[in-house]
């Protein structure tokens, strides 16, 4: 067995609707993802969320940009998804060993 190391977390900023932080969490379950987190408003539990990931992945919450980065882990990048001129395509991308994306 391959032990893990690093960690990573993948967010959200200001969902359209309640039901994508369901899927955010089943992302992370199929991910492998350590946690989750939202920027932006607060969520409830949804029903779209079929994998119970809420008892084995925690949603952190953060209010705005400056909330999150003051509480992003100690030497750890945060990477985003997004299109922009210059961006990485994500199958050559080489993913840091811990980070927030």
């Amino acid at each position: 067995m391959i032990e893990k190391r690093g960690f990573f977390g993948i967010g959200i900023f200001h969902c359209k609707n309640e039901t994508n932080v369901g899927t955010l969490w089943r992302s992370a379950a199929i991910l492998g993802a350590d946690f989750i987190f939202t920027i932006g408003k607060r969520y409830k539990s949804q029903a779209s969320d079929t994998t119970k990931a809420p008892r084995h992945i925690p949603l952190f919450h953060y209010k705005d940009y400056d909330d999150f980065f003051q509480h992003v882990p100690y030497d750890c990048p945060v990477i985003a998804v997004e299109l922009a001129d210059n961006s990485v395509p994500l199958e050559t991308f080489v993913h840091p060993e811990r980070c927030d994306r």
